[in-house]
């Protein structure tokens, strides 16, 4: 498929270059190519009006959904986009739980429904902790806690759609070899990638277990055993974005390409 410009984080409908393709895509004997398809050996010639190289990527494929009905084809091996996948709002499930005389520790996850908003976008929520006051005794150590360490929520999964889900996908998810043949393409179908990425991130790595704490214990023990925890919950909602963003934008035509092209031409 052919990559280039056009529009926001999703766009683009069928047939919208038809004239330019038919010209542009036309070569010797009335054959299809690219523009960029080598002369001689039987091939259709180089044959376009203007400079070759980042130009060429402007034009769709007229084999594609954006392309296909702008020229006599007699065979197209892309099938119409599928219909995006519907949200079902759901709880994931318990990711960490803990409750004794320190602890009062229950982490969940859930899908909640889809929203409106003025950018498409996937997103969770992360779950604040409160760690308990301490007393302690003149040789450092801790004698007593004023409460247990806090961590109690739930993470919600969420998409919100600035533009209709059936709308194209510009980039990554939707724009994949595999994801256009099986006719994945749409932007609702890229987001809810981004929510099965999530998933399977609390799925595969545990959340980090609250700091170790105990009367008798120092309280520089304490603090550091805190501070490193405190660093380590903050490391994992960071993996969890950016593994997705791996997964989902940087595939296909990246999210890179998108930022200087624009959107992927279908």
């Amino acid at each position: 498929m052919v990559k280039g410009p056009e529009g926001r984080h999703s766009g683009g409908g069928s047939g919208q270059a038809g004239s330019r393709v038919e010209r542009d895509w036309t070569g010797w004997d009335s054959h299809l190519a690219h523009p960029d398809a080598p002369m001689g050996a039987g091939g259709p010639g180089s044959f376009s009006r203007f400079p070759l190289g980042e130009e060429s990527k402007h034009l769709p494929n007229p084999w594609s959904p954006r392309g296909r009905g702008s020229v006599a084809l007699d065979q197209s091996d892309t099938p119409p986009p599928n219909l995006p996948p519907a949200t079902q709002p759901r709880v994931v499930g318990t990711f960490k739980r803990a409750s004794n005389a320190v602890y009062d520790v229950e982490v969940k996850a859930e899908v909640i429904a889809d929203a409106r908003a003025l950018r498409s976008h996937t997103d969770f929520t992360q779950v604040d902790f409160y760690a308990p006051g301490t007393e302690t005794n003149p040789n450092g150590r801790i004698v007593s806690f004023d409460g247990k360490f806090v961590w109690k929520g739930t993470i919600t999964i969420q998409t919100v759609f600035g533009d209709d889900p059936k709308t194209l996908a510009c980039y990554g998810r939707g724009t994949t070899a595999a994801d256009i043949r099986n006719g994945d393409v749409t932007l609702g179908f890229h987001e809810h990638c981004h929510q099965d990425a999530f998933i399977r991130y609390l799925n595969k790595h545990r959340l980090p277990n609250p700091p170790q704490m105990r009367v008798g214990m120092k309280l520089v023990t304490y603090e550091a055993n805190y501070n490193a925890f405190e660093a380590a919950i903050k490391q994992y909602w960071n993996n969890m974005r950016t593994i997705s963003n791996s997964e989902v934008d940087d595939v296909g035509y990246t999210l890179a390409e998108y930022r200087k092209y624009g959107c992927y031409r279908r």
